[in-house]
């Protein structure tokens, strides 16, 4: 059945106040007032270095990057061995609607699997987009 106009009015507001909380900590985070924040982001995409100009990001780079980074901060030597520990443990790719949805997500490995190969068959392409609070829970 199509949603009630009560309905869109509730999702409309849980997006609302995702969207405000989400500004609320990029603001905070990298110290921009949440006028300037909206006024940079309303839904623009960024590449690295536009992020970094903007004061979105500080540093480009990936996993090892930031990893090297943290090492740096957290007063550890550049080659000294760390161990890495996931708490909560990440439950993968297809774990979303746990936010949305009370009842459990399961999607089998092949969906995985078969999500991986269609994006690496597309190096630099856009990303499918996916709805606020349907990402995966790595927190």
């Amino acid at each position: 059945r199509n949603l009630t106009d009560e309905e869109r009015e509730q999702v409309a507001g849980f997006f609302q106040k995702y969207y405000e909380g989400f500004v609320a900590k990029v603001a905070k985070g990298r110290k921009l007032s949440v006028e300037r924040v909206k006024e940079i982001a309303e839904g623009h995409f960024y590449s690295g270095g536009d992020g970094k100009a903007l004061g979105l990001v500080d540093e480009i780079g990936g996993l090892m990057t930031a990893l090297a980074i943290a090492k740096q901060r957290a007063g550890f030597a550049a080659n000294e061995e760390i161990e890495i520990i996931e708490i909560p443990r990440n439950k993968g790719l297809f774990n979303f609607g746990s936010r949305l949805s009370p009842l459990p997500t399961h999607v089998s490995e092949d969906a995985m699997l078969q999500y991986l190969k269609m994006m690496s068959a597309r190096p630099g392409q856009p990303l499918p987009m996916m709805m606020p609070g349907t990402y995966p829970d790595i927190e």
